[in-house]
């Protein structure tokens, strides 16, 4: 823990002696007491779980681990202030900031507290902690202001708890849950909590406690609730400092500048433009995107930036293909009219969708930044236009401003894997406070550079002059009608970002999805649309035969291979555990071949052991093995295939 506080205190002093803005106060002191957390200003509330499914003696355990946790802290009105609430199927709020300033009280107070009893009404406790311990009356201005939730089960209401939190973030509170035992659902713990704040340093490089990039932590039962006492006591203290750091402007820039430095992406701006914004309100949003499109790496990185306006009709200021200068860009936001009339959030978004089919780069990560004061006049349109989008593997980032947003259906424009980017905001007046936060919204998420071989004016061919056949080879049958869906998805968008002129390819299927539909044959000259004709449900062939079918037969002459082509396999495997000696015994012998490249995608949260040694046992490539999460992601390969498809 020493060599631990001794990095984190070098790393601030580098980085404010780089920048000379902040004073070198704000590093942590430790005392033979274990850590102490000072010279920080924090309004910390502690939502601790009291349902019925957590015995009485446990939540005394509960109550010990909150006493030693403020036992890190500096205690007092200009230094940290902690409240406490108590949820079950009611909210209790049983110490209130201002009840204690001494230490040693407010902890005696905390063991004093009641157990109760009830439901896990976790978005009820959310709310109770935003709107009433930590409304703007209570909290003291430039104060990091903290929610750390612990409970042992799930909540009564998934949605409404998603919901709370997101709009507890978006207002700047930060959220650390704590799961204990087997009962909380992690998906639901990673929804509740913010994302775990870093310190650039100049390199871009980020200072991270941990893997996991949420502020969650997780103890198998509440008497090991100790075990992660000193780990959320030096978090939360980070967290607290980093808080006071981003208010400062200039370290605000310089996080945005190195997050969006190299990073290629399409992003457009869609403006509400409605006659529900007040004139100085539109300009305000106008300013606001002037200043995000000055964080974007445009010139050495291939970033292209858009801005579109609407209401009821479409206004396209700035083309997602342009070639303008940055002062003609900013010229040009400055003079965009008002449209006025409706908020038709959905028309808009296929608007948009339209521009990306056309104009977008399928190697590149896409982006739609929305911008809007109100709810759509057509929210089944904008769903729908939003999926679409989705499905496109165009992320959004969407941002709510004043009371009249639906957040319910902002929640759904961004989508249930990304509600980390919806903001809501009081009024237009905050904008310029979150210009910083959306330019590393957008560029954390961006991992892509723009590939060197591909380049719009020259379209020399890619790999030399021998034509390339891919095969695409997964298991239909045994994944599901999901995963089905997503990758014929995924196989189309790649079969479309190497069917242009740069390659010259020549695409296959392997999967026996169905008896009418047969696998399709290189000779079949497949298109991306030709995709949409692929039947979900199978009578299917195993990994390990449609690997020896592909072995033997699909890169012949007479299935549609060229003579002299590079060959290339891309097999998908799914969340599943086995035996897959089969499997890797056939990539061997298809190896062996010594004529087939072959790329394995692997898609599930953990990659199962035994597929683990096989991987070790056979010395795989790395660059040839991608382990990608959620099945959302799984476009995430598109980049990573056609570079080395290029290379190769």
């Amino acid at each position: 823990m020493k060599s631990e506080t001794m990095e984190w205190k070098t790393l601030i002093w580098i980085y404010f002696l780089q920048t000379s803005v902040i004073q070198a106060n704000m590093v942590r002191n430790w005392s033979k007491n274990g850590a102490i957390c000072t010279n920080a200003s924090a309004n910390i509330v502690f939502a601790l779980d009291t349902s019925f499914s957590i015995h009485e003696s446990s939540f005394r355990q509960q109550l010990a681990f909150v006493q030693r946790i403020i036992s890190h802290f500096s205690i007092g009105k200009q230094e940290v202030r902690v409240a406490v609430l108590t949820f079950g199927s009611d909210v209790i709020h049983d110490i209130e900031f201002d009840d204690f300033d001494d230490k040693t009280a407010l902890i005696a107070a905390v063991g004093n507290i009641r157990y109760r009893g009830g439901s896990t009404n976790t978005s009820a406790a959310i709310k109770h902690a935003r709107e009433v311990i930590l409304s703007e009356k209570n909290v003291r201005e430039n104060s990091a202001q903290i929610n750390i939730i612990i409970t042992d089960g799930n909540s009564v209401d998934n949605h409404a708890t998603v919901i709370e939190a997101s709009i507890s973030r978006s207002l700047g509170i930060k959220l650390v849950a704590v799961g204990v035992g087997a009962g909380p659902d992690r998906r639901e713990l990673q929804d509740i909590a913010s994302d775990r704040r870093a310190l650039v340093d100049r390199t871009g490089m980020y200072d991270t406690d941990s893997l996991d990039s949420k502020l969650v932590f997780t103890v198998e039962d509440f008497s090991l609730l100790s075990d992660i006492e000193e780990m959320l006591s030096t978090v939360t203290c980070k967290e607290i400092q980093l808080d006071h750091l981003s208010n400062n402007t200039e370290y605000e820039k310089e996080a945005a500048t190195q997050s969006c430095t190299g990073k290629a992406a399409d992003v457009m701006f869609l403006v509400d433009a409605s006659s529900s914004i007040s004139s100085p309100n539109f300009r305000r949003m106008l300013e606001f995107t002037d200043t995000v499109m000055a964080f974007f790496d445009t010139r050495s990185s291939g970033t292209r930036v858009g801005l579109t306006s609407y209401s009821d009709d479409v206004n396209v200021v700035i083309p997602l293909n342009n070639a303008y200068s940055s002062q003609n860009m900013e010229a040009r936001i400055a003079a965009t009219p008002q449209l006025t009339g409706g908020t038709n959030t959905g028309r808009a978004l296929q608007f948009v969708r339209g521009i990306f089919k056309t104009h977008s780069r399928l190697y590149v990560d896409r982006v739609v930044i929305v911008l809007t004061d109100g709810q759509s006049a057509d929210p089944e349109l904008t769903k729908q236009e939003s999926r679409a989008l989705k499905d496109m593997g165009v992320r959004m980032v969407v941002i709510g401003i004043g009371d009249q947003v639906d957040t319910v259906e902002l929640l759904t424009m961004a989508g249930e894997d990304n509600i980390q980017s919806v903001l809501t905001l009081d009024n237009f007046h905050a904008l310029p406070d979150i210009s910083s936060t959306i330019a590393v919204k957008v560029c954390g998420h961006v991992d892509t550079k723009l590939p060197k071989y591909i380049n719009d004016q020259e379209k020399s061919r890619c790999g030399g002059t021998l034509p390339t056949d891919v095969m695409y080879v997964y298991d239909g049958h045994s994944v599901g009608t999901e995963a089905n869906s997503k990758t014929i998805s995924t196989i189309s968008a790649m079969i479309k970002a190497t069917s242009n002129s740069v390659y010259n390819v020549r695409s296959g299927i392997l999967n026996h999805v169905c008896e009418h539909v047969k696998s399709l044959d290189l000779s079949a000259h497949i298109s991306a649309s030709d995709m949409k004709n692929i039947i979900t449900y199978s009578q299917s062939k195993n990994i390990p035969r449609l690997l020896q079918e592909l072995r033997v037969d699909s890169f012949q002459r007479a299935r549609g291979a060229r003579r002299n082509s590079n060959k290339i396999a891309v097999i998908f495997i799914f969340n599943q555990t086995g035996d897959y000696t089969e499997t890797f015994l056939e990539l061997r012998r298809l190896s062996l071949q010594g004529q087939v490249k072959t790329f394995l995608v692997y898609v599930g949260n953990t990659i199962p052991v035994e597929l683990k040694l096989h991987l070790e046992k056979a010395n795989w490539n790395h660059t040839h093995f991608m382990q990608i999460n959620e099945l959302t992601d799984l476009k995430r390969f598109v980049p990573k295939f056609t570079q080395e498809l290029c290379n190769n």
